[in-house]
Protein backbone atom coordinates (compact mmCIF):
# COMPACT_ATOMS: atom_id res chain seq x y z
CA UNK A 1 0.00 0.00 0.00
CA UNK A 2 1.62 3.43 -1.35
CA UNK A 3 1.61 6.03 1.78
CA UNK A 4 0.29 9.81 1.06
CA UNK A 5 2.77 11.78 -0.22
CA UNK A 6 1.97 14.50 1.85
CA UNK A 7 2.46 11.71 5.00
CA UNK A 8 5.73 10.99 3.67
CA UNK A 9 6.49 15.12 3.27
CA UNK A 10 5.57 15.60 7.12
CA UNK A 11 7.49 12.51 8.10
CA UNK A 12 10.35 13.59 6.47
CA UNK A 13 10.14 17.31 7.77
CA UNK A 14 9.50 16.33 11.74
CA UNK A 15 12.98 13.68 11.20
CA UNK A 16 14.98 16.59 9.64
CA UNK A 17 13.63 18.67 12.46
CA UNK A 18 14.72 16.42 15.33
CA UNK A 19 18.19 15.63 13.36
CA UNK A 20 18.54 19.84 14.01
CA UNK A 21 17.42 19.70 17.17
CA UNK A 22 20.03 17.16 18.12
CA UNK A 23 22.74 18.84 16.56
CA UNK A 24 21.89 21.85 17.62
CA UNK A 25 21.72 20.49 21.34
CA UNK A 26 24.85 19.27 20.94
CA UNK A 27 27.05 21.95 19.11
CA UNK A 28 28.46 23.08 22.26
CA UNK A 29 29.99 20.05 22.71
CA UNK A 30 31.09 19.95 19.50
CA UNK A 31 34.44 20.29 19.86
CA UNK A 32 35.05 17.88 22.89
CA UNK A 33 33.46 14.95 20.65
CA UNK A 34 35.57 15.61 17.99
CA UNK A 35 38.83 15.39 19.71
CA UNK A 36 37.67 12.78 21.81
CA UNK A 37 36.48 10.84 18.72
CA UNK A 38 40.04 11.43 17.34
CA UNK A 39 41.94 10.12 20.78
CA UNK A 40 39.99 7.03 20.35
CA UNK A 41 40.66 6.32 17.47
CA UNK A 42 44.64 7.20 17.29
CA UNK A 43 44.89 5.45 20.56
CA UNK A 44 42.96 2.31 19.67
CA UNK A 45 45.52 0.28 18.56
CA UNK A 46 47.65 0.74 21.71
CA UNK A 47 44.82 0.47 24.26
CA UNK A 48 44.22 -3.14 22.73
CA UNK A 49 47.59 -3.45 23.53
CA UNK A 50 47.30 -2.40 26.86
CA UNK A 51 44.19 -4.42 27.72
CA UNK A 52 45.62 -7.18 26.73
CA UNK A 53 48.78 -7.11 28.57
CA UNK A 54 46.02 -6.24 31.82
CA UNK A 55 44.61 -9.69 31.04
CA UNK A 56 41.66 -8.68 28.82
CA UNK A 57 40.08 -6.76 31.52
CA UNK A 58 38.69 -4.16 29.93
CA UNK A 59 38.10 -1.78 33.20
CA UNK A 60 41.13 -1.67 33.86
CA UNK A 61 42.95 -0.84 30.96
CA UNK A 62 40.03 2.22 30.91
CA UNK A 63 41.44 3.07 34.12
CA UNK A 64 44.43 3.32 32.89
CA UNK A 65 44.08 5.29 29.83
CA UNK A 66 41.67 7.66 31.87
CA UNK A 67 44.79 8.60 34.24
CA UNK A 68 46.82 8.91 31.18
CA UNK A 69 44.80 11.54 29.46
CA UNK A 70 44.56 13.23 32.76
CA UNK A 71 48.49 13.04 33.17
CA UNK A 72 48.82 14.39 29.89
CA UNK A 73 46.20 17.15 29.41
CA UNK A 74 45.48 18.29 32.66
CA UNK A 75 48.64 18.03 34.87
CA UNK A 76 50.56 20.51 33.03
CA UNK A 77 48.02 23.06 34.19
CA UNK A 78 47.82 21.89 37.79
CA UNK A 79 52.07 22.13 37.73
CA UNK A 80 51.09 25.91 36.35
CA UNK A 81 48.94 26.43 38.92
CA UNK A 82 51.13 25.30 41.37
CA UNK A 83 54.22 27.25 40.43
CA UNK A 84 52.45 30.33 40.36
CA UNK A 85 51.48 29.75 44.37
CA UNK A 86 54.65 29.02 44.98
CA UNK A 87 56.11 32.18 43.37
CA UNK A 88 53.81 34.55 44.51
CA UNK A 89 56.54 36.43 46.46
CA UNK A 90 58.25 37.03 44.20
CA UNK A 91 55.72 37.87 41.63
CA UNK A 92 54.54 40.67 44.28
CA UNK A 93 57.94 41.66 44.92
CA UNK A 94 58.45 42.21 40.63
CA UNK A 95 55.09 44.37 40.97
CA UNK A 96 56.60 46.95 43.33
CA UNK A 97 59.81 46.80 41.20
CA UNK A 98 57.62 48.22 38.71
CA UNK A 99 56.78 51.49 40.67
CA UNK A 100 60.51 52.14 41.01
CA UNK A 101 61.83 50.88 37.79
CA UNK A 102 65.59 50.81 37.15
CA UNK A 103 67.04 50.16 33.24
CA UNK A 104 70.41 48.17 32.70
CA UNK A 105 72.77 50.59 30.52
CA UNK A 106 72.44 50.28 26.63
CA UNK A 107 73.82 46.74 25.64
CA UNK A 108 76.43 47.87 23.09
CA UNK A 109 75.06 45.16 20.16
CA UNK A 110 71.78 46.89 20.21
CA UNK A 111 72.84 49.79 18.28
CA UNK A 112 74.27 47.61 15.82
CA UNK A 113 71.26 45.88 14.75
CA UNK A 114 70.16 47.05 11.47
CA UNK A 115 67.12 49.24 11.07
CA UNK A 116 65.82 49.55 14.26
CA UNK A 117 69.01 49.28 16.51
CA UNK A 118 70.15 53.46 16.23
CA UNK A 119 66.75 53.93 17.23
CA UNK A 120 65.82 51.30 20.22
CA UNK A 121 70.18 52.25 21.47
CA UNK A 122 68.76 56.09 21.67
CA UNK A 123 65.32 55.01 23.30
CA UNK A 124 66.83 53.14 25.79
CA UNK A 125 69.05 55.89 26.80
CA UNK A 126 66.68 58.07 27.38
CA UNK A 127 64.05 55.60 29.34
CA UNK A 128 67.40 54.93 31.33
CA UNK A 129 67.57 58.40 32.52
CA UNK A 130 63.84 59.21 33.12
CA UNK A 131 62.33 55.49 33.99
CA UNK A 132 58.83 57.24 35.23
CA UNK A 133 58.12 58.16 31.47
CA UNK A 134 58.65 54.63 30.54
CA UNK A 135 56.38 53.91 32.90
CA UNK A 136 53.77 56.51 31.74
CA UNK A 137 53.63 55.54 28.12
CA UNK A 138 53.51 51.55 28.79
CA UNK A 139 50.82 52.18 31.44
CA UNK A 140 48.18 52.25 28.51
CA UNK A 141 49.24 49.57 27.03
CA UNK A 142 49.41 47.30 29.72
CA UNK A 143 45.41 48.37 30.55
CA UNK A 144 44.42 47.07 27.06
CA UNK A 145 46.92 43.79 28.05
CA UNK A 146 44.18 43.69 31.33
CA UNK A 147 41.64 44.11 29.72
CA UNK A 148 42.44 41.68 26.62
CA UNK A 149 43.48 38.99 29.64
CA UNK A 150 39.99 39.89 31.40
CA UNK A 151 38.04 39.61 28.37
CA UNK A 152 39.83 36.04 27.55
CA UNK A 153 39.35 34.45 30.66
CA UNK A 154 36.25 33.23 30.21
CA UNK A 155 37.85 31.27 27.21
CA UNK A 156 40.26 30.01 29.09
CA UNK A 157 37.95 27.79 31.46
CA UNK A 158 36.28 26.79 28.70
CA UNK A 159 39.18 25.75 27.20
CA UNK A 160 39.65 23.58 30.57
CA UNK A 161 35.91 22.56 30.77
CA UNK A 162 36.39 21.66 27.06
CA UNK A 163 39.62 18.90 27.98
CA UNK A 164 37.45 17.66 30.91
CA UNK A 165 34.57 16.72 28.82
CA UNK A 166 37.08 15.32 26.35
CA UNK A 167 38.87 13.13 28.17
CA UNK A 168 35.66 11.68 30.17
CA UNK A 169 33.67 11.52 26.32
CA UNK A 170 37.22 9.77 24.62
CA UNK A 171 36.97 7.07 28.38
CA UNK A 172 33.56 6.53 27.43
CA UNK A 173 34.95 5.64 23.42
CA UNK A 174 37.39 3.38 25.04
CA UNK A 175 35.06 1.19 26.97
CA UNK A 176 32.59 0.66 24.17
CA UNK A 177 34.61 1.28 21.07
CA UNK A 178 33.38 -2.47 19.45
CA UNK A 179 29.69 -1.35 19.68
CA UNK A 180 30.07 2.17 18.77
CA UNK A 181 32.19 1.30 15.17
CA UNK A 182 30.08 -1.95 14.66
CA UNK A 183 27.25 0.42 14.41
CA UNK A 184 28.80 2.84 12.64
CA UNK A 185 29.98 0.59 10.04
CA UNK A 186 26.31 -0.61 10.05
CA UNK A 187 25.58 2.79 8.90
CA UNK A 188 28.21 3.71 6.64
CA UNK A 189 27.98 0.21 4.63
CA UNK A 190 23.97 1.39 4.51
CA UNK A 191 24.64 4.75 2.78
CA UNK A 192 28.17 3.59 0.91
CA UNK A 193 28.10 -0.20 0.44
CA UNK A 194 31.84 -1.65 0.43
CA UNK A 195 33.23 1.72 -1.08
CA UNK A 196 32.49 3.43 2.15
CA UNK A 197 33.21 0.69 4.47
CA UNK A 198 36.45 0.88 2.70
CA UNK A 199 36.22 4.38 3.13
CA UNK A 200 35.63 4.12 7.09
CA UNK A 201 38.88 2.68 7.38
CA UNK A 202 41.08 4.65 5.40
CA UNK A 203 40.01 7.41 7.79
CA UNK A 204 40.55 6.14 10.53
CA UNK A 205 44.39 4.97 9.23
CA UNK A 206 44.43 8.39 8.46
CA UNK A 207 44.08 10.01 11.62
CA UNK A 208 45.83 7.33 13.45
CA UNK A 209 48.81 8.53 11.10
CA UNK A 210 48.75 12.19 11.41
CA UNK A 211 48.00 12.14 15.18
CA UNK A 212 51.34 9.83 16.00
CA UNK A 213 53.51 12.14 13.54
CA UNK A 214 52.00 15.22 15.13
CA UNK A 215 52.57 13.91 18.84
CA UNK A 216 56.04 12.49 17.54
CA UNK A 217 56.86 15.82 16.04
CA UNK A 218 55.61 17.67 19.38
CA UNK A 219 57.65 15.62 21.45
CA UNK A 220 60.47 15.71 19.25
CA UNK A 221 60.05 19.70 19.41
CA UNK A 222 59.07 20.34 22.95
CA UNK A 223 62.31 18.26 23.94
CA UNK A 224 64.94 19.79 22.10
CA UNK A 225 63.42 23.11 23.17
CA UNK A 226 63.62 22.40 26.82
CA UNK A 227 67.17 20.94 26.37
CA UNK A 228 67.88 24.68 25.55
CA UNK A 229 66.34 26.23 28.05
CA UNK A 230 67.98 23.51 30.40
CA UNK A 231 71.47 24.55 29.08
CA UNK A 232 70.58 28.29 29.25
CA UNK A 233 69.36 27.77 32.79
CA UNK A 234 66.00 29.70 32.28
CA UNK A 235 63.91 28.80 35.28
CA UNK A 236 61.25 26.51 35.52
CA UNK A 237 62.73 24.46 32.15
CA UNK A 238 60.41 21.51 33.10
CA UNK A 239 57.24 23.17 33.68
CA UNK A 240 57.64 25.43 30.40
CA UNK A 241 58.69 22.12 28.37
CA UNK A 242 55.64 20.63 29.21
CA UNK A 243 53.71 23.56 27.90
CA UNK A 244 55.74 24.06 24.73
CA UNK A 245 54.55 19.83 24.19
CA UNK A 246 50.68 20.98 24.57
CA UNK A 247 51.48 24.11 22.62
CA UNK A 248 52.76 21.94 19.95
CA UNK A 249 50.30 19.39 20.13
CA UNK A 250 47.95 22.38 19.17
CA UNK A 251 49.88 23.14 16.09
CA UNK A 252 50.85 26.82 17.96
CA UNK A 253 54.31 25.62 18.24
CA UNK A 254 57.19 26.31 20.54
CA UNK A 255 57.57 30.03 20.33
CA UNK A 256 55.81 31.55 22.64
CA UNK A 257 57.60 30.01 25.31
CA UNK A 258 61.26 30.13 24.02
CA UNK A 259 60.83 33.42 22.65
CA UNK A 260 60.19 35.38 25.15
CA UNK A 261 62.69 33.45 27.44
CA UNK A 262 65.69 34.56 24.43
CA UNK A 263 64.22 38.38 25.50
CA UNK A 264 64.24 37.99 29.46
CA UNK A 265 68.02 36.27 28.83
CA UNK A 266 68.99 39.70 26.71
CA UNK A 267 67.13 41.87 29.45
CA UNK A 268 69.21 40.26 32.09
CA UNK A 269 72.49 40.78 29.94
CA UNK A 270 73.21 37.71 29.39
CA UNK A 271 74.31 38.24 25.70
CA UNK A 272 75.93 34.99 25.33
CA UNK A 273 73.29 32.53 26.40
CA UNK A 274 70.78 34.56 24.85
CA UNK A 275 72.40 34.08 21.87
CA UNK A 276 72.66 30.72 22.01
CA UNK A 277 69.05 30.57 22.74
CA UNK A 278 68.20 32.39 19.81
CA UNK A 279 70.05 30.25 17.51
CA UNK A 280 68.70 27.29 19.24
CA UNK A 281 64.69 28.72 18.91
CA UNK A 282 65.39 28.85 15.33
CA UNK A 283 66.43 25.56 14.89
CA UNK A 284 63.26 24.53 17.40
CA UNK A 285 61.05 26.87 15.14
CA UNK A 286 62.27 25.08 12.13
CA UNK A 287 61.99 21.56 13.35
CA UNK A 288 58.39 22.42 12.94
CA UNK A 289 58.53 22.62 9.53
CA UNK A 290 61.28 19.41 8.74
CA UNK A 291 59.21 16.82 10.79
CA UNK A 292 55.38 17.87 10.53
CA UNK A 293 54.03 14.76 9.46
CA UNK A 294 52.15 15.45 5.44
Amino acid sequence: MSRDPFQIFISSLVTLALIGAALWILSPFAVAILWATMIAVACWPLFLRLEARLGRRRWLAVTAMFFVMLAVFVLPFVAAVATLVQHTDEIVHFIKLLSQPELLPPLAWVQTLPLIGPRAHEWWTAAQGDPQSLVARALPYLGKLVQWLVGHASGVGLLVVNILLTIVLATVMFANGEAAADHLRRAVRRLGGARGEQALQLSAMAIRGVALGVVVTALIQATFAGIGLWIADVPLAGLLTAAMFLLAIAQIGVGPVMIPATIWLYWNGDTLWGTVLLVWTAIALTMETCCAPG
